[in-house]
């Protein structure tokens, strides 16, 4: 096996895929029963057998979140609040156990982990995980964090309709400019992408979508209509019969979907724009889907002839190949430009967001913004950080809170001071506040100590020189002479190694 080896994996909401790029391709790798594809789901045993699924629609977000409250009345396990958290608790060997979502997804992350080991013959632990594209800050997190628990290095996440884009480009014959519509349905999230591809380069040029709807959702209303009970076990049963019959289904007399579009203005795109349309996720198979979408643009054929279930992790495979020693020729001019999926920034007074960073730019980005203070004789200030694009903090996803203390008194608006938002290459912000003025006092000093550093350097440049004319005219002895060159020589290489050295270090030398 490769020595550093690097696996994608595709962590599904309802399944989960796993693929290595090997001999110029992308190979899916089968789990141990054969399948192509393993249920996100993880089983505990104790009196009764307790099936845990879903977690995707769990991760990144808080216990009081409307979505989760609605979602638990379709679960046979129960959920609980621990730390504003939600956490699954199962009856497991006898005991109660509580665990997180990211824990929940590492079980399934450590099982298709054996299974590219046992596959490639070796311990696998580079990794590239996808996400839906609309996945906010804290879900993107959590992702990583469930890696890590399962003993993976995860060495970037990317998009999934943006991966799958890769994956149908890649085995096709590129035209010198094409524009691409993914449309990306799977068990619990959709995402709708538009992307550019022209030279081996795709850019996305806007994303839309939404984290909680899916198969799962359809499943759901198939329950509604047909319960008849509360019991967990019957609850249970009636899911799995509506999941078969949702499977089943080939025509529709109706259906309540809308399919949202308004990524096309984003990109100041119209429906003429788009070259092809392609289907990614398995809820994609589902006729009146294809229907909607096919009518939104006018008849216009959607392109089917990638595998909606493998074609994310296939994709992950490819960026995991060009982040390994595989640089094959038909990957190692591949690029991809992915954009941020939703727009960040800070609370300011009134409780509006101010926006540092539009959705839809390209990342990594870095981007700072002036305040000001709101109040008279302000010492501190507390920031909420904000990703979504409504004009109310409340309404927006809160994803961090911070103060900067010790902030300049003065009459308001006379203190200045930058908020800068850094998104990494993973969607992963960081930010950051400073003081204007603490700013400049500190690039102030650091002057003062680099003009320092400087003329104690050129003070003992001077004096070694000085030292060496008089050495050549002196009457001392020879040892002593020899002694006393070497120690300028010595200290002549010290000065050209520590360039950066301190005055104090200086002076004593």
């Amino acid at each position: 096996m490769t020595k550093n080896i690097v696996i994608g994996i595709d962590l599904g909401t309802t399944y989960s895929c796993v693929a290595v790029w090997r001999s110029n391709h992308a190979e899916v790798i089968a789990n141990d029963l054969g399948n192509r594809t393993t249920p996100s789901y993880v089983g505990f045993t104790s009196n009764e057998r307790l099936i845990v699924y879903d977690a995707k629609r769990l991760i990144g977000r808080k216990y009081e979140d409307p979505e989760i409250q609605s979602d638990m009345k379709y679960w046979p396990f129960k959920v609980i609040e621990k730390y504003k958290n939600p956490y699954i608790q199962v009856k497991y060997k006898n005991e109660i156990k509580n665990f997180t979502h990211e824990e929940i997804s590492s079980m399934i992350l450590t099982k298709l982990k054996e299974c590219a080991q046992d596959y490639l013959g070796g311990e696998v632990t580079d990794v590239v995980i996808t996400v839906p594209a609309y996945f906010n800050d804290a879900q993107r997190r959590a992702t990583i964090d469930a890696g890590k628990i399962a003993g993976l290095n995860v060495l970037k996440i990317i998009n999934e309709p943006t991966a799958a884009a890769l994956a149908y480009g890649l085995n096709k014959t590129m035209k010198s400019d094409e524009n691409f519509l993914i449309v990306d349905l799977g068990g619990g999230t959709y995402d709708v992408s538009l992307l550019s591809i022209k030279n081996g380069i795709f850019t996305v040029k806007a994303i839309s979508g939404d984290t909680h709807l899916g198969g799962e959702d359809f499943t759901n209303r198939l329950v509604d209509y047909f319960d008849l009970s509360s019991n967990k076990k019957s609850l249970h049963r009636l899911r799995r019969a509506c999941e078969t019959a949702k499977r089943t289904l080939s025509t529709s007399t109706y259906a309540s979907i809308e399919i949202d579009f308004f990524v096309l203005n984003d990109a100041n795109m119209s429906k003429s724009d788009i070259n092809e349309i392609v289907l990614v996720g398995g809820s994609t198979r589902i006729p009146k889907i294809q229907e909607l979408i096919s009518s939104y643009f006018d008849g216009k054929e959607l392109k089917k002839t990638i595998n909606p279930d493998e074609a994310v992790a296939c994709r992950a495979a490819i960026q995991a190949a060009t982040l390994s020693d595989d640089l094959s020729e038909s990957i190692k001019n591949l690029s991809i430009q992915d954009v941020i999926p939703l727009s960040l920034g800070i609370g300011v007074k009134g409780d509006i967001m101010s926006t540092i960073i539009k959705r839809n730019l390209p990342y990594p980005i870095k981007k700072t913004k002036v305040f000001y203070t709101s109040h008279d004789n302000q010492s501190s200030i507390r920031f909420r950080v904000c990703q979504g694009e409504r004009i109310l903090v409340k309404d927006n996803n809160i994803i961090a809170e911070f103060t900067l203390e010790g902030i300049t008194k003065a009459l308001r608006g006379e203190i200045e001071y930058d908020v800068t938002i850094d998104i990494d290459k993973n969607g992963i912000l960081n930010v950051s506040a400073v003081e204007r003025g603490t700013e400049a006092e500190k690039y102030k000093e650091d002057d003062k100590k680099a003009k320092e550093r400087v003329k104690a350097m050129n003070e003992l440049d001077d004096y070694i020189y000085d030292l060496r004319k008089r050495l050549k005219n002196s009457t001392i002895s020879l040892d002593d002479k020899i002694t006393l060159s070497i120690a300028i020589d010595s200290t002549d290489i010290w000065m050209k190694d520590n360039q950066n050295a301190s005055k104090k270090n200086i002076n004593r030398k």
